[in-house]
């Protein structure tokens, strides 16, 4: 079909029948002022160009006498830079172009662009009931044809058909197994992306549960399950708080930070302790150390 289109445009372009675009000049078809030479018209009399002619090159503007010179003109430096060139701008034949192929296709899909039209504009006007009959009888049309196509036995079916049929008797359309909201029917398919719901996301503190979307994957790890896991991993709440094992779901790093945590809380233990002499003064452990060892206490 472009190949069509093209073709047409350039033999309209050629002989000047192009809609809007009889009069128009540049890209080489204005002949007026336009001599064989390539200068302007100084009062001399001479041979302006024949656009027309096969032997007239349009990126150079340029007309040969033979066809022999046209035809090893053609492969040259000169014409490949002037082609180059020529298709790097937007000249009124380009333009041409994309309106004729536009009115084209515009007339070819004329019948389907209609339709589509009027389509929109009957389901615009239509009431949520209307809407619920049509898809009822859509189902309807979709489960004879089934079954026409499986002549009425059902282990023809594959096993994607009878999760359908199986959809359809609990009264509701899921093929793709959408979460269900509070009135039993699959939720939109706006709101399941724009809640991440088609994320998962594994906890093995869980016992290997599955989380879907990061809203209830960030949730969790304040819930009983989450807490109950740390602590049968031996982590002290109380202690340590739930802060630190946030967004770490496998034993392996548990138990590890775990370790370091409680590493680092025995050394700051051992460096907070406090120690008080016979007159009531108080000093850190090693301060302490440090002046009973050197006789000041």
């Amino acid at each position: 079909m472009t190949t069509m289109i093209d073709d047409e445009f350039n033999q309209l372009w050629q002989e000047h029948k192009i809609p809007g675009w009889d009069d128009r000049t540049g890209n080489g078809h204005t002949t007026a002022g336009t001599h064989a030479n390539g200068a302007s018209s100084n009062g001399t009399s001479t041979t302006t160009l024949d656009t027309r002619s096969p032997l007239f090159c349009i990126p150079c503007n340029k007309l040969f006498a033979k066809e022999s010179s046209y035809q090893s003109h053609l492969p040259g430096k000169k014409h490949t830079r002037a082609v180059a060139e020529q298709s790097s701008r937007i000249t009124p034949q380009r333009i041409a172009r994309l309106e004729f192929a536009i009115q084209q296709w515009t007339n070819v899909l004329e019948p389907q662009l209609t339709t589509t039209i009027k389509h929109i504009q009957t389901r615009l006007l239509q009431t949520y009931d209307e809407l619920e009959k049509e898809r009822a009888l859509e189902t309807r049309r979709i489960q004879t044809a089934l079954h026409r196509h499986t002549d009425g036995n059902p282990d023809a079916m594959d096993e994607e058909t009878k999760k359908a049929n199986a959809d359809d008797e609990n009264g509701f359309d899921n093929p793709l197994h959408l979460p269900l909201s509070w009135d039993g029917k699959p939720i939109p398919h706006w709101m399941y992306v724009l809640h991440g719901l088609q994320q998962k996301f594994d906890c093995e503190v869980c016992g290997d549960a599955t989380y879907r979307g990061p809203l209830a994957y960030q949730r969790h790890f304040s819930e009983w399950r989450h807490l109950y896991g740390l602590k049968c991993l031996g982590v002290d709440i109380d202690v340590t708080g739930i802060k630190p094992f946030i967004f770490v779901t496998t034993i392996k790093d548990v138990t590890a930070l775990n370790e370091r945590l409680k590493r680092e809380m025995n050394m700051i233990d051992k460096t907070d302790e406090e120690m008080e002499d016979d007159q009531g003064n108080v000093y850190s452990k090693k301060v302490y150390e440090d002046m009973k060892r050197q006789g000041l206490i």
